[in-house]
Order: C-alpha cells, then structure tokens, then sequence
C-alpha cells in the first residue's frame, strides 16, 4: 500500500521540474512517527546518553570489549552502573538485539551476540555536536505536514498537476499519517 506511494514520490523528488517542487516531495518523504529504523536511533541516543560521560571517557573505542563485559557482569549481579542504564540496555536488547551492524545478513552479529557493536554505535551518540534524532524526526515532521497542506490547497485551486484531484491528495495524506 505504502511502497507505490514512495516510488512515486520518490521519481518526484529526484526528477520535479523545479528546485522547490523537488524540495516538497523531499519533505513528504520523511519524517514519520512510528518509523522502526528511526525510533531505534531515538533509542540508541537516549542509552548512551543515559551512561555518565566518565564512563564512556574512561571506555575508549578500543576498550568497548571491556565495557561489554562489565555490563554483562552488572547485569549478572554486580551493580556499578547506572541502574536506569542497566534497565534500558535490557529493554533494548529485548526489542533491538536481534539488529546488528548488517541485519540483511544472517551470519553478521546481532547486537546480543557481540554487545561491544552497539556499545560502539552508543559510543557515536554521546558529547557536544550529537544531534538526538527525536529532535530531527519532529522537524521532518514539521516541515512535511505543511507541504501536504499545500498540496491539498493546490488540488483545491485545480493547480495540482502531477495528481488527479483532490481525493488523491487526501488519501496520499492519509497514508502518510
């Protein structure tokens, strides 16, 4: 239902007539509440967040392996992170660890396999110059609900050209919410 929806807006996006007809389709083709992909971003940014920058500081690149493993050993029993953490990494692994670094594979780790991936991925989300992608989810959200109205005020003059009038616009619309 929804794939057609994109391909067409898709061949929009690259191939409109003009800059800003282009930069329309752009806007409608992101920026969706309940996008997996997306949320699981909004995820991995909050957990890392969660652990205190002397952690992440005193876990380099090269020492995640030990970090790992320390969380795995707290998780077992020892507690000297935080639990607020501890509970989301567990809430993670539980709806995310089957993700991993290439999930079209099935031989590549997952995330519960070999921790110190999403360990380096949490270590990417962390410090000044991070952007949460919450932040960035609710701006595509803000600059594609305007364009929707206006496509549908542009149905609405007999403007529209590239759709067949306005009950299309609306069910494209629709689709999209």
């Amino acid at each position: 239902m929804v794939l057609p929806l994109f391909k067409e807006l898709d061949k929009e996006q690259r191939e409109g007539k003009t800059e800003n007809i282009r930069s329309e389709f752009v806007a409608l083709c992101r920026g969706y509440e309940g996008d997996g992909l997306m949320q699981m971003n909004i995820e991995i940014h909050r957990l890392a967040n969660m652990l205190p920058g002397q952690v992440w500081q005193h876990y380099q690149h090269e020492d995640l392996d030990k970090l790992a493993k320390r969380t795995q050993d707290i998780l077992d029993g020892a507690m000297d992170l935080p639990t607020e953490f501890l509970e989301e990494w567990k809430v993670f692994m539980d709806r995310h660890g089957w993700d991993g670094q290439d999930q079209l594979f099935p031989s590549s780790p997952r995330y519960q396999d070999t921790p110190v991936f999403l360990l380096s991925k949490l270590r990417l989300n962390i410090g000044a110059g991070t952007t949460n992608p919450s932040d960035i989810q609710q701006e595509q959200v803000e600059r594609r609900r305007p364009v929707m109205a206006l496509h549908e005020q542009r149905a609405k003059e007999k403007k529209w050209y590239q759709f067949s009038g306005l009950s299309k616009i609306e069910s494209r619309n629709a689709r999209f919410e």
